[in-house]
């Protein structure tokens, strides 16, 4: 997991995202109800259902759009991005329009729809894609961060043991691991020497010689180093990624006024005339300097609270920002009809909350994402040295262990698989079926004595490797 380029952020499945279309329905509607609020349409419900079937060919746009791109490209270049989305601003302006025109019978204003579309589009889209990648990517880091804390836990925990805790350990799940085949092998043969035939005899060779092989294969499995590390795909909670502390207020803040003064004042204008313009841009501007000086001083002061503690001064910000915004817009009497302030004050709020938010983590996430990154690679290589370490101390173990199960375990396993063997290829002779009640009591005492070498290698007894 990488750093997020510019290119994966746009390009990247955000760029057609769901969540995206439906939470820009809210802030499009408004917008449309705005510049539809001096259409005269038989019905008060038209410009609803207009901003409504624009909503959803956009929507449609721009999934045709990204599925056509992806068939050649699996991150959309940025040329491509931007424009299925300037495809998008002009087919809501051309169907605004034409709504307009056609049931109103007002001039469509083809071209001030359009253009006031597209440049919101180029100011609001890009960023708000771009947020939600890093907010993403943010969750991503946090559970990698988590995930990487646990092992590096775990790892020192081992580091921590000594030669003898390995050595033990490692005996104790060879001991778990062929106690039980050992045990049923055992049973198979009490259960067996009544009726013993040529063919049941080559079964329990067979069957003998794989515990032989199972015990080398366990042996050189406990000698080998820990397993490959996995990248955990886990998410955080969005309410522990919401975390983010404010960076660059002063930029933030100056985005955020430019961003509402671009989407309302156009139609703010066009609507209700200068004066309605003028009172959205200093009702903004107002708002804007709340916005930055809350959170500059926050940071100077290094101030933290309980609850939400990298936004809530942001949030906190925000509340005296649109109670700023509001006395604006109602008492100040730039426009003296008050009736204006009442229809522009609700886009005016959702636009700085949105713009608030979005910027917001936009200037804090790619700072603080790569400041994760970072934090995850340190992690890692302590991580990397520590599993060295232990891999060391396991490896020598296990090549220890190796050594005393190569002696009278594996050997009496081989006697026994040479014994079976041996009643089962030579040729037919009645005295040897004599024999072979007596081979198979050898063999179960021999099974006997490899459990017991088994019990002896888990309580650390080195005496098990010492033949009799």
């Amino acid at each position: 997991m990488g750093g997020l380029t510019i290119r994966n952020a746009l390009g990247g499945p955000w760029a057609s995202h769901w969540l995206v279309w439906v939470s820009l329905y809210p802030p499009t509607t408004l917008l449309v109800l705005l510049r539809e609020t001096v259409t005269p349409f038989p019905h008060w419900w038209w410009p609803l259902l207009s901003a409504t079937a624009q909503h959803l060919v956009v929507g449609v746009v721009i999934a045709l759009g990204a599925a056509l791109g992806r068939r050649r490209h699996t991150v959309l270049p940025l040329a491509v991005a931007g424009s299925i989305w300037g495809l998008a601003a002009i087919v809501r302006g051309v169907i605004g329009g034409a709504v307009a025109g056609s049931v109103a019978g007002v001039d469509p204003e083809y071209v001030f729809r359009i253009v006031t579309w597209v440049v919101a589009s180029a100011l609001w889209v890009p960023v708000f894609v771009y947020t939600l990648a890093q907010f993403d990517r943010r969750r991503l880091l946090l559970g990698s961060l988590d995930a990487a804390r646990r092992e590096l836990d775990s790892a020192r925990d081992m580091t921590a043991e000594s030669a003898d805790d390995v050595q033990r350990r490692l005996r104790e799940s060879v001991r778990q691991t062929l106690q039980p085949v050992l045990d049923d092998l055992q049973g198979s043969l009490s259960n067996s020497r009544e009726s013993l035939s040529r063919r049941r005899l080559e079964e329990l060779s067979a069957q003998l010689s794989r515990v032989h092989d199972e015990v080398a294969a366990v042996v050189d499995a406990a000698g080998n180093g820990s397993a490959e590390r996995t990248d955990s795909g886990e998410r955080a909670s969005v309410r522990r990624a919401f975390d983010v502390r404010p960076g660059r207020p002063a930029v933030t803040a100056l985005l955020v006024t430019v961003a509402t003064i671009t989407l309302i004042v156009p139609d703010a204008w066009r609507v209700f005339g200068h004066l309605a313009a003028i009172e959205v841009i200093v009702a903004t501007v107002v708002a804007g300097l709340f916005l930055g000086v809350g959170p500059a001083i926050a940071l100077r002061t290094g101030h933290r609270v309980s609850v939400f503690p990298g936004q809530a001064v942001t949030v906190v910000s925000l509340v005296f920002a649109l109670g700023a915004m509001t006395q604006v817009m109602l008492a100040s009497g730039i426009d003296p009809i008050t009736w204006h302030g009442l229809l522009i004050t609700p886009l005016l709020a959702v636009s700085l909350i949105l713009a608030s938010v979005v910027f917001a983590l936009a200037s804090a996430l790619f700072r603080i994402n790569e400041e994760a990154w970072q934090l995850i690679s340190e992690t890692r290589a302590t991580i990397e040295a520590l599993t060295a370490e232990n891999d060391e101390v396991r490896e020598r173990e296990g090549r220890r262990l190796a050594i005393l199960m190569h002696g009278p375990i594996q050997g009496r396993l081989a006697a026994c698989v040479m014994a079976l063997n041996f009643h089962t290829t030579a040729a037919a002779d009645p005295a040897d079926e004599d024999r072979v009640p007596a081979m198979l009591d050898s063999i179960l005492a021999h099974l006997t004595d490899v459990s017991a070498d088994l019990v002896a290698l888990a309580s650390l007894d080195d005496r098990a490797a010492t033949p009799e």
